[in-house]
């Protein structure tokens, strides 16, 4: 066994992990980087990248439906299942050779082991000791299999496993319906599964507006049988999977049979690999190591936790972030930098896409504020591309007449989120976001028409 000193230990290379690694390696030579799962990022391999190209196929089907009203004519459209999942594993494979590309300039510094504490600042891994002056966490997430279900290849699968399945099953039970959860149950609704989803609470996809998270359940309702309030639990495994529904208000009880479950009930951080009860850290209440938000600096360690392993906001641009700051705070000769984060940006990729932007409904004062509506359904471009359907909400407070923040259920939602939330970076009032360019026709034009008929509520 050897003993090695290193500045700096990376723990995992996925998103906050390269990101950490540029002001890592500007400062210093003498570090490693600990990979002991698959390389390439949860968002590139299965994640953000692999179900959008999924959802890709399942709209181009999708669009198919308009066709014989615009004088198409298609005989015998066929999905091939097995071709299609194909066709998303060599766009994810893709995308992770890329992605690991960028950091082959430190491949000398990778360690393909897990590691795990011995003692405070003190790594274990592949059989070498590592005492490190500075330590980044940046272990990512993994899925959470509710009680009293257990994993069946080919038969109940977390979404980590979905990407990998071999063909598109005759019908499916998509267990939580938050982000992914109601993005591949729709896309399998569109190649040709028979879908249900059920879901615990009372709201879809995270939406808090209750409005916009009506508009989203009734649209994506069109396509798969949405449950709510309903919890499922596993009967029997064999050719199928045995499940019972039962809605948490009534009691109320439904034996189904499923060819495939997906199980899209949360992430939580992956720590399990540490060995955090040797490493002397404090860890809140869910085992992960308390940390302040700004810093990311665990108790008075210089250990950092960045990403979705701290489970404060696990998505790619947020992980993103915490990585450069975890980075330069590793190797900081003196004061500590903080993190500050960008305007909250959510976007899920149904259709229409699903979006929050800024301040919350929920975090919004009742009085303090107006809503700028817009509906798509009455929308000359949306109407034109037969996409006519969703809403959209921008709040904008009363006394100093700034966007504060959005939630939509639009055609088009993730473009329009964009420019909502450079509206609210950039601090702008309502009347000089109206004075914009919008031009015409475009999608954009429902927000500009939202924005011009908020005025008249705020003289």
């Amino acid at each position: 066994m050897e003993e090695i000193s290193l500045d700096v230990a990376i723990i995992g290379i996925g998103t906050a992990g390269r990101f950490a690694l540029g002001p890592v390696s500007e400062k210093t030579e003498n570090f490693r980087i600990f990979e002991g799962g698959g390389e390439g990022t949860t968002c590139a391999r299965i994640g953000c990248m692999p179900s959008k190209a999924f959802i890709h196929v399942a709209d181009m089907v999708k669009s198919t439906d308009s066709f014989p009203d615009m004088g198409i004519q298609i005989d015998d459209l066929h999905v091939d299942g097995k071709k299609a999942m194909r066709y998303v594993r060599e766009k994810r494979d893709a995308l992770v050779k890329d992605t690991i590309k960028k950091y082959d300039y430190v491949r000398d510094k990778v360690v393909n082991e897990y590691a795990q504490f011995v003692a405070p600042m003190t790594l274990k891994a592949g059989g070498n000791i590592y005492r490190c002056k500075s330590i980044i966490i940046a272990t990512g997430s993994k899925p959470i299999i509710p009680r009293g279900w257990h994993l069946v290849p080919n038969r109940i699968i977390t979404t980590d496993a979905f990407f990998e399945q071999n063909s598109i099953p005759d019908s499916a039970l998509v267990v939580g319906l938050g982000f992914i959860g109601i993005e591949i149950g729709q896309a399998l609704s569109r190649m040709g599964s028979k879908v249900t989803g059920a879901e615990m609470l009372d709201a879809v996809a995270g939406l808090q507006d209750p409005e916009i998270e009506k508009e989203l359940r009734a649209l994506v309702g069109e396509e798969i049988a949405i449950k709510m309030k309903t919890m499922a639990f596993l009967d029997s495994v064999g050719d199928d999977v045995g499940v019972t529904l039962r809605n948490t208000e009534t009691g109320e009880e439904e034996k189904c049979r499923f060819d495939l479950v997906i199980l899209a009930t949360g992430r939580k951080p992956n720590l399990q690999y540490l060995k955090l009860e040797n490493s002397d850290l404090g860890l809140d209440n869910r085992g992960v190591p308390a940390h302040d938000e700004k810093t990311l600096q665990c108790s008075d360690q210089r250990v950092f936790i960045a990403g979705d392993a701290n489970g404060v906001k696990p998505l790619q641009h947020e992980g993103a972030d915490e990585g450069v700051i975890a980075g330069r705070n590793a190797v900081a000769d003196d004061e500590l930098a903080k993190l500050k984060r960008r305007v909250p940006l959510q976007i899920t990729f149904t259709d229409p896409n699903s979006c929050s932007v800024g301040k919350r409904y929920n975090e919004l004062e009742p009085d303090s504020f107006v809503i700028a509506e817009g509906d798509f359904r009455l929308q000359g471009r949306a109407h034109i591309m037969d996409i006519y359907k969703g809403k959209l909400h921008v709040y904008i407070d009363k006394k100093t007449r700034k966007i504060v923040g959005a939630e939509l259920v639009a055609p088009g939602g993730e473009h329009i989120a964009h420019l909502i939330g450079s509206f609210i970076a950039a601090g702008l009032t309502i009347d000089e976001a109206v004075r914009l360019p919008y031009y015409h026709p475009t999608l954009e034009e429902a927000l500009a028409k939202a924005l011009g008929e908020a005025l008249g509520e705020l003289r």
